[in-house]
This record gives C-alpha cells, sequence and structure tokens, in this order.
C-alpha cells in the first residue's frame, strides 16, 4: 500500500468513484441488463415501457445530481457523499484487489515496480485498465445500510486474475 500511496497520492486521489463524476447509464443499449432482470419476463411491450421508464428516470437523476436538487425527502448531495464512503473498492483476504483510478502514467508506473517484485519471485499481479468503472449496489436504507461493489468496466477483476492466474504457473515451472 505505501508504493500505491507513493504514486497515486492519498485514498481520496485515488478512490475509483467521486461525488462529482457519478452519473447514471442513459445509452439505451446499456439500460438492457436492468431491463431484463426486472422486467424480462414480460412481454415485449412492458419490457420497452420499462426501458423508456428507466431511461427518463437515470436522465433526471443525472439532472438533479447535477443541480444538487431534492425530492420529498431525497438530497442526492447528501447520497452522493454516502454513496462514495460506502463504496467497496478494496478486498483483502489472501490477496489484496483493488479498482484505482489514476493517470495511465501512474499505472505504468505501478506495473513496472510489480513487474519488478515479480522477477524477484517475490510477487504474483494482476492488473487491467479500463477507463470506467461498474458498480452494483446493494441498498438496505436510503440513508443508512448500503455497500456499494466497484469493478473494472470490460472484464475488470476477471481479466486481471487471468494474467494473476498465468504469474502464478510460473512459480510452480
Amino acid at each position: 500500500m505505501k508504493k500505491i500511496e507513493a504514486i497515486y497520492g492519498t485514498e481520496a486521489d485515488y478512490h475509483p468513484i467521486t461525488a462529482d463524476a457519478l452519473t447514471l447509464v442513459t445509452e439505451p443499449p446499456r439500460l438492457n441488463t436492468e431491463t431484463h432482470i426486472r422486467a424480462g419476463h414480460k412481454n415485449l411491450l412492458a419490457r420497452w415501457w420499462y426501458r423508456r421508464k428507466l431511461w427518463f428516470t437515470d436522465l433526471y437523476v443525472n439532472w438533479a445530481m447535477k443541480t444538487n436538487r431534492t425530492k420529498n425527502d431525497f438530497n442526492l448531495a447528501i447520497y452522493k457523499t454516502l454513496l462514495v464512503a460506502t463504496c467497496d473498492y478494496r478486498k483483502y483476504d489472501d490477496a489484496l484487489r483493488m479498482v484505482i483510478a489514476g493517470t495511465p502514467k501512474m499505472g505504468t508506473e505501478l506495473k513496472a515496480y510489480f513487474n519488478e517484485l515479480h522477477q524477484q519471485r517475490k510477487i504474483a499481479y494482476g492488473t487491467f485498465t479500463t477507463n470506467r468503472a461498474l458498480m452494483t449496489c446493494l441498498v438496505f436504507e436510503r440513508y443508512g445500510k448500503q455497500v456499494h461493489f466497484i469493478d473494472g468496466a470490460d472484464g475488470g477483476y476477471t481479466r486481471a486474475a487471468k494474467q494473476f492466474k498465468e504469474q502464478l504457473k510460473t512459480f510452480t515451472a
């Protein structure tokens, strides 16, 4: 973690989600997953209607987040801060798994450091770079118990795990 912080700065600097950058998906093709989960068992018209409703809702919420609007008792400015604070982007078990934000130069420097440690047979690692993150939310209470799981788009943890497993093989060879 010391090397990550030496390259990327503080947690606030490398946190993959920031309140200012939060937006909901509004491209219709990207709404298909939620539409399928919520309305996939319904007829074509019901699915189409759900997807349109979802699209308009996401447009409204994006606008409300940018203008700090409040609807009923729901304050998006407060909620965005809570959402960022409850993001799960670091996992510690037998390995460290994290999604971090930074510049390409930072990524290159960190990969060079990891590669050096790998050449010394001290670590196996896997990385994957993308320009956006995905969030899966588990919300029990609007302003209370919730967690937001973060992964890199386009494969994230899965793609990094492939590299990690390949490197592990070199330790047993």
